[in-house]
């Protein structure tokens, strides 16, 4: 469905292309629903990876505080790779944020595109609107698109957060006993060699990857040349997790 978005005030409408009206978004609040496009998409958003925070979703910064938060068992530290000049130079830089916590994931999440939000139901987000995460509840609808669209603005979201990288450091120290950069490194190697594994499994034939998955892939596309060590050293262990899987197969 193709849509003509307008601005009339506080409020932001799409209309379908017969004139009908599809969401209104109350430009003071920042936060859109459309429940009935999200039953027939299913999700598909939700089930890539648990939506993202920005700054002011949070009510407190002080350690203390964020680390109650993380300890209830919804929220988790998760990295957002943003490619940018350094010196002159393109680099990758990893920027910790705070997400809704993925299934079968931990509070350290570094990197997290791989299974659906913790939250996500069939009868849709099982938190309410006001609750949602902003940069979940900030999404466009769009069933054509894949909700692709955002409110606001990734860059600003993620400049924001930088102003915190410290406290989230330290955290992530706390959780793991291990610096961030270490920890993302072990967590990219094994999560990308899984997903490189199981497309070798599938002949190829990325159907049969979860959209997570898919999205991992995509991810890889993104890392800059600063990464390639990380690149390598994830394709020799697919390598390793393919040849052990044929070799249990033949076994059993």
């Amino acid at each position: 469905m193709l849509y003509k978005d307008l601005m009339l005030g506080l409020y932001f409408f799409a209309i379908d292309m017969r004139g009908n009206l599809c969401y209104i978004l109350s430009m003071e609040e920042n936060k859109v629903e459309n429940s009935s496009m999200c039953a027939k998409c299913g999700g598909l958003c939700c089930q890539k990876s648990g939506c993202g925070y920005i700054v002011k979703d949070i009510k407190s910064f002080k350690f203390v505080d964020l680390k109650a938060l993380l300890d209830e068992g919804n929220i988790s530290i998760s990295a957002i790779l943003r490619k940018g000049l350094v010196g002159g130079r393109l680099k990758t830089e990893k920027i910790l944020v705070l997400k809704a916590r993925s299934i079968d994931k931990g509070i350290v999440d570094l990197v997290s595109a791989s299974t659906q939000c913790k939250m996500w139901t069939p009868k849709g987000c099982s938190y309410s609107l006001a609750d949602r995460p902003s940069l979940g509840a900030g999404l466009i609808p769009d069933i054509n698109q894949g909700c692709r669209r955002n409110i606001y603005d990734y860059d600003k979201v993620l400049d924001e957060w930088k102003e915190h990288q410290a406290g989230l450091e330290k955290l992530v120290k706390v959780y793991t006993g291990k610096k961030m950069e270490y920890v993302y490194e072990e967590q990219f190697i094994k999560t990308v060699a899984l997903v490189w594994a199981k497309r070798t499994l599938a002949r190829g034939d990325i159907s049969l990857l979860t959209i997570g998955e898919q999205e991992i892939l995509s991810m890889i596309v993104e890392a800059s040349d600063d990464m390639a060590y990380e690149i390598k050293q994830a394709k020799e262990l697919a390598a390793k997790f393919v040849k052990n899987t044929i070799k249990n197969a033949e076994q059993s």
